[in-house]
Parts: C-alpha cells; sequence; structure tokens
C-alpha cells in the first residue's frame, strides 16, 4: 500500500474497527485463493476488515498479516490476540 498510516490515522481507525465484528475467520486451511477473494471482495465495499484466526490455524499472526497484506495490498492497523484488523481505501470514486 503506497499510502503510509500516520499514528493519528492509525488511533481513528483502531477506535473505528473496535466496534467491529470479524468478518472473515481463518480455521485449518489458513491463507488460501478462497479467503484472499473474500477479503478483495469485503475491501470493495469497506474499508476496515477484521480477521480472526481459530485455534487451528497453522500460521502464526504475523504471518498471516504479512500474507493478507502483501496479497491484498491492505495495511494491518491492528494486532490483538487472535485478532487483525487491516485498512484498504474503497474503491468508490
Amino acid at each position: 500500500m503506497s499510502e503510509i498510516l500516520t499514528p493519528k490515522r492509525r488511533a481513528d481507525l483502531r477506535s473505528q474497527a473496535h466496534k467491529l465484528k470479524p468478518a472473515i475467520m481463518l480455521g485449518k486451511e489458513g491463507v488460501n485463493e478462497q479467503i484472499i477473494q473474500s477479503v478483495e471482495e469485503y475491501f470493495h465495499v469497506h474499508e476496515l476488515l477484521k480477521v480472526k484466526l481459530q485455534k487451528s490455524c497453522p500460521l502464526s499472526r504475523q504471518e498471516v498479516a504479512d500474507r493478507l497484506s502483501q496479497q491484498t495490498e491492505a495495511a494491518p492497523v491492528q494486532q490483538i490476540g487472535r485478532v487483525i484488523v487491516f485498512f484498504r481505501p474503497t474503491d468508490k470514486e
């Protein structure tokens, strides 16, 4: 993602994400093409995405954050426990 999130913007996004429920749950398959497609579809409508890793997910939280941010061009905003929040501006113009 070309835009760098400032600390103030990141704090604002964290506060917005607080009231969101996880839209994507990652299980034993981890990050696959179906998950990437779901994330892309979600980002066509929303700017913030909350992902929850189930205990059966074979990947670490950092691995998931790296893979999803690289493959979807979304910026990780926050990682707490088994939850990761991503930001990508919508395609609406």
